[in-house]
């Protein structure tokens, strides 16, 4: 029983452990996830209130499979992670009958599951966490009770400490199709040989409580008050069915090949979401966008905001309209993760990217004289190495602390009894 048990430990406490860091490192990702599971339970949309939900979820599993790899305070452990295996097995059932959301997003944006796959994955897991449960007087501690409580401490305020890091500034690894190092082209759909797309010009009305969207040639009575519109690609040709990056100018003109396949240099500073704090946070892109047009460079603002929200920030600027741009919001969040942060394309293909409180200022001159493909290839570089860095760390302290503590701890019992 004891090799039993300590396989369900191992795979526990890894799974916990990488479902936890893969969302902890990306909280906006995460937010957009959680977000899903609020408005399935109709609760407003509140990005805030998903993210810090998403952070809590998120260090709530990577501390509980830190402490059952570890053998922290099986007792309590157990009876957590049951009850959130639970919690979870039976969320996940309904999404494999009902299938509301299609991406359960249990692994980030690591890894993909079907909602089925997840159900099945869940009732594993629940097994194992069950021997867990039931064997849990069974675990012998590794360290005495302050030890315990010390290192239980100190990987709450780890994680806690990579949650803020990781909302302070972009992702340690990139998981998703808006990478650096990816070519663009293969998200649009689009060829050169192929023929122009075809669009659909849709208006949304409000009335009460309640919008809704019109076509053009169908449009409410004068009870609908207008509230915005959004263009969307409706024949012409073949496009994939996620992520679809779709470009357009304020007149709902797709201006994607344009704008980022002219073989040009091009900066874009992304904006979800225009908050009435939103203008604070554009200092350091107001100056890059100064610093690069001076250089003659292309700057641009893209955003999933309204039209009428994007003029009203743009004039407060004194940007002009014809540089700012639209897309779809879950796109530009998923381009670049920071509010405001800036993205270098080089003829369709990122080069690299910043949060807004890395925006690269001081480094502009030697970004811009850089291969923009060794540039590209440094930073992979960087975000791999502190990506394996700090997980293959986290590991062997986990490790280290488990059998020299065990060492240590038998060693003390065994003297104590001999007096």
């Amino acid at each position: 029983m004891g090799a039993l048990r300590g396989f369900a430990r191992f795979v526990v406490g890894f799974t916990f452990i990488f479902s936890g860091f893969v969302k902890i490192i990306d909280p906006a990702g995460t937010g957009l996830i959680v977000a899903e599971y609020l408005r399935l339970a109709g609760m407003i949309d509140v990005p805030l209130l998903a993210k810090f939900a998403g952070a809590i979820l998120s260090v709530t599993e990577l501390v509980l499979g830190i402490y059952i790899l570890l053998g922290l305070k099986m007792a309590v452990s157990s009876k957590v992670a049951l009850a959130f295996i639970s919690l979870f097995t039976l969320l996940t059932l309904y999404l494999a009958i009902f299938n509301p959301i299609q991406d359960c997003g249990c692994f980030g944006e690591a890894l993909k599951l079907s909602n089925w796959q997840t159900f099945l994955k869940n009732l594993f897991l629940l097994a194992l966490v069950l021997i867990i449960y039931f064997q849990r007087s069974s675990f012998i501690p590794i360290a005495p009770v302050a030890w315990e409580y010390s290192f239980a401490v100190f990987f709450l305020l780890f994680t806690l400490f990579l949650s803020v890091y990781s909302f302070r500034h972009l992702p340690m690894i990139d998981f998703t199709d808006y990478r650096v190092g990816r070519n663009l082209r293969e998200l649009t759909g689009l060829q050169t040989n192929r023929s122009e797309p075809e669009f659909e010009t849709i208006l949304i009305y409000k009335k009460g409580e309640s919008i809704k969207e019109f076509a053009i040639d169908s449009l409410p009575d004068s009870t609908w008050i207008f509230v915005d519109s959004k263009t969307k690609i409706a024949g012409g040709i073949t496009l994939p069915a996620n992520n679809l990056l779709s470009i357009s100018d304020r007149q709902g003109n797709y201006v994607t090949d344009s704008l980022l396949f002219s073989g040009k240099r091009i900066f874009i500073t992304t904006l979800p979401r225009i908050t009435k704090s939103v203008r604070l946070k554009l200092q350091k892109s107001v100056k890059l966008r100064e610093e690069l047009l001076s250089r003659g460079y292309n700057h641009i603002y893209l955003t999933g905001a309204s039209v009428q929200e994007a003029d009203s920030l743009m004039a407060a600027l004194q940007v002009a309209d014809s540089s700012v741009y639209f897309a779809d919001y879950k796109v530009v969040i998923t381009m670049n993760r920071s509010l405001a942060g800036t993205i270098y394309v080089t003829d369709g293909i990122i080069s690299a990217k910043w949060s807004r409180l890395d925006t690269p200022l001081e480094k502009l001159d030697e970004i811009l004289s850089e291969d923009p493909d060794y540039l590209s290839a440094r930073l992979r570089m960087k975000s791999r190495i502190a990506t394996e860095f700090t997980v293959l760390g986290l590991i062997a302290l986990i490790m280290i602390i488990r059998y020299l503590c065990r060492f240590v701890y038998k060693h003390k019992v065994k003297n104590e009894n001999d007096i």
